[in-house]
């Protein structure tokens, strides 16, 4: 599908809800694989990002930033500036893309953790593109309507498009909806050190802010992501994390919440790092025990397997192409960003 066309279709579905009419729910024995294809990462946790409207790609990659799309076998490379680190990409728009630094905290010469002053830089694409650092503080920067959303130590920050920074709330890793009043965040790391109550891996909880005082809270649940009827999915940790193992080693679950007044409920065991698809009620989802990629729903039908690998799954903007990190043979740690083409019912 051209680029026209993906845009036309993301029109019409936008049209369609805000009417109230919504695509015909499929089942996940509805999802079949038209072709695939695969890109190779230059790094190992590429952390890439669907462009918001097209089936363009931005990664983080060893030279600072890579750019994909479809049809084109080779990756375009944009260099950060001052030899800024350039990760966790998050598309601001078709256009734009802000990033920041890989990590939230450094540690001084004198061994105190101190804030890393590096910021956030928004990429402008085009004829008249350009780089330009909005500010010297963030990290792991989101969407909020037209706020950037991101880390400052133990808060969270938004930031406007002018870069003017406002203090949020106490929090970490905020995960807001990309258009919509919903914002979650949790109360403590959890997977990343916690240098603030200096205590590691606790399991802390996860916070879902529907509107203003209108306030969720569930235990032990981090990876939190909206689905398209405005429910949070996310993964809930059946045990303490053990350091120096992965944290769903300690064993997970996903839970779906469709709203203020509902009820967390199980949709899937052995299951985590959900990807909700943009316009149907299933999500892609990573098996805890043996890195499987699945497809669920928010049924708690039994779960399918669709490949043997597939790490940080995510949805095309019209929810045609589902992109998965999977390992490169013979290059350890390494892995590539593989693409399944799809047609979902009749979309």
């Amino acid at each position: 599908m051209r680029t026209s066309a993906l845009l036309t279709a993301l029109a019409t579905y936008a049209l369609l809800s805000g009417c109230g009419t919504q695509p015909r729910p499929v089942g996940l024995k509805e999802i079949s694989e038209l072709r695939e294809y695969t890109w190779e990462a230059t790094v190992p946790h590429p952390q890439a990002q669907w462009n918001p409207v097209s089936y363009q790609v931005v990664s983080r990659s060893i030279r600072g930033v890579a750019l994909f799309a479809e049809g084109i076998g080779k990756q375009t490379f944009l260099a950060s500036q001052e030899g800024r680190e350039s990760c966790h990409p998050c598309w601001i728009n078709q256009q734009q893309f802000v990033f920041g630094p890989s990590t939230l905290m450094i540690i001084a010469p004198d061994g105190r953790p101190v804030s890393n002053n590096q910021g956030l830089t928004v990429v402008t694409l085009g004829a008249a593109g350009d780089s330009r650092t909005i500010t010297n503080r963030g990290y792991r920067p989101r969407i909020w309507n037209e706020f950037i959303v991101a880390q400052d130590e133990e808060r969270i920050i938004t930031i406007d498009q002018d870069g003017v920074i406002e203090d949020f709330a106490p929090g970490f890793f905020a995960e807001p909806q990309r258009t919509g009043p919903g914002i979650c965040w949790l109360d403590r790391p959890v997977t990343e050190s916690d240098l603030w109550s200096g205590n590691s891996y606790q399991r802390g909880k996860l916070i879902i802010r529907w509107k203003r005082d209108v306030v969720t809270e569930i235990a032990d649940a981090i990876e939190p992501r909206w689905t398209s009827s405005g429910g949070v999915v996310a993964t809930r940790l059946l045990g303490e994390p053990k350091k120096g193992e992965a944290w769903w080693k300690a064993g997970t679950e996903l839970v779906y919440i469709a709203g203020p007044k509902a009820k967390p409920v199980v949709i899937a065991s052995n299951a985590r790092t959900a990807a909700p698809h943009p316009l149907q009620p299933i999500l892609a989802a990573v098996d805890s025990t043996n890195g499987a990629l699945l497809l669920c729903d928010l049924l708690g039908s039994e779960p399918r397997r669709y490949a043997d690998h597939g790490d940080h799954p995510q949805w095309s903007a019209d929810g045609m192409r589902l992109m998965a990190e999977e390992p490169v043979p013979g290059k350890d740690g390494m892995c590539s960003l593989h693409v399944y083409v799809l047609k979902v019912g009749n979309l």
